[in-house]
C-alpha cells in the first residue's frame, strides 16, 4: 500500500486546500471518520485500507503546518484558471474560504454503461431553465459517468434525504481506485461497485433510482459544456417523482463542501 508521500497527495486524500488550517484538515478528517471507520464498516474490506490513508494524510498535512507569515513560508503567486490574473497565496485562500461556505444539495447521479448500471455523488446541481425543463450538472472531467452519460444520452439525479448520511457514504469513494493518487498499484486497480448494499431500480433507459432518495428525475443531455476541470451536462428533463416527506439533505447539514 503507498500512503500519501507529499502535502498535495494528503490534501487530495482529505479534500482540502494542501494550505488549508489546523482546524480545517482536523474537522475534515473528522467528518471522513465518522464514515469510513471499519467499525462503523464491518462489511466494507476497504475500511480498513481508507482509514489508514486518512490517518497519513492528517498526520502528513499537520506536521508540515508553519505559522502564517512566516520567513519560511512567503507568499506565493498562483494563476488561476483562464483569466490570467495573478492572486496571492492569502487572496486565493480568503476566496476558497469564502467558497466553502456556498451551500448544495447531496445528489447520487445515476448512470448506465453496458448495461451496467453505475452511480456518483455530485453537489453542483441546480434547474437552468423553466421551458424547456433543464437542469445542469457539474461533472469532472475525468469521471466515469461522464463518459457513460455522452455514450448512453441519459441519467438520474437522486436527491437525498436529512437523514442519507449513510447512503451518501456509499458513494464517496471513487470507482476507479486508481483516482485517488498514492495507492499502490494493486489498490489503484481496483473497481468499487458503489450500487453495493444500496436498494434501487432502473429506469427504462438503465439507469439506477434509488428507494432510499428524497426525489428523483431522469434527463437526456443535451448540451456538454466544458468548464475548467469539470464538464457542464445540460440535460431535459423528461420524468421524475417524490418518493417520501422529509427536508434535503445539504452541504450545509453533512458539513461537507467541494469547492477546491
Amino acid at each position: 500500500m503507498a500512503l500519501p508521500q507529499d502535502r498535495a497527495e494528503a490534501a487530495e486524500l482529505l479534500g482540502v486546500a494542501a494550505d488549508a488550517s489546523e482546524s480545517l484538515i482536523s474537522s475534515r478528517y473528522r467528518t471522513l471518520a465518522q464514515i469510513f471507520h471499519p467499525d462503523l464498516n464491518p462489511n466494507a474490506p476497504s475500511a480498513d485500507l481508507r482509514m489508514q490513508e486518512l490517518n497519513a494524510a492528517r498526520d502528513l498535512l499537520l506536521r508540515g503546518l508553519r505559522p502564517t507569515g512566516s520567513a519560511e513560508d512567503p507568499p506565493q503567486q498562483e494563476r488561476p484558471g483562464e483569466q490570467g490574473a495573478l492572486q496571492t497565496k492569502e487572496e486565493a485562500q480568503r476566496i476558497r474560504t469564502v467558497m466553502h461556505q456556498m451551500p448544495y444539495g447531496i445528489y447520487i447521479i445515476g448512470t448506465t454503461r453496458d448495461d451496467e448500471p453505475n452511480a456518483m455523488i455530485a453537489d453542483w446541481v441546480m434547474q437552468v431553465s423553466f421551458e424547456p425543463r433543464l437542469v445542469a450538472v457539474s461533472i469532472e472531467n475525468d469521471a466515469y459517468s461522464l463518459e457513460s452519460v455522452r455514450r448512453h444520452k441519459a441519467f438520474t439525479i437522486n436527491l437525498l434525504p436529512e437523514d442519507g448520511m449513510e447512503v451518501a457514504a456509499r458513494f464517496l469513494q471513487p470507482r476507479d481506485g486508481s483516482k485517488i493518487r498514492g495507492r499502490s498499484p494493486a489498490v489503484a486497480a481496483q473497481t468499487h461497485n458503489k450500487l453495493a448494499g444500496t436498494v434501487y431500480r432502473t429506469t427504462d433507459r438503465g439507469c439506477p433510482i434509488l428507494e432510499e432518495a428524497l426525489t428523483w428525475l431522469e434527463c437526456e443531455p443535451e448540451q456538454f459544456v466544458p468548464a475548467g476541470d469539470h464538464t457542464l451536462v445540460v440535460g431535459r428533463v423528461v420524468d421524475g417523482a417524490v418518493l417520501r416527506a422529509s427536508e434535503a439533505l445539504t452541504s450545509t447539514y453533512t458539513g461537507w463542501n467541494y469547492s477546491g
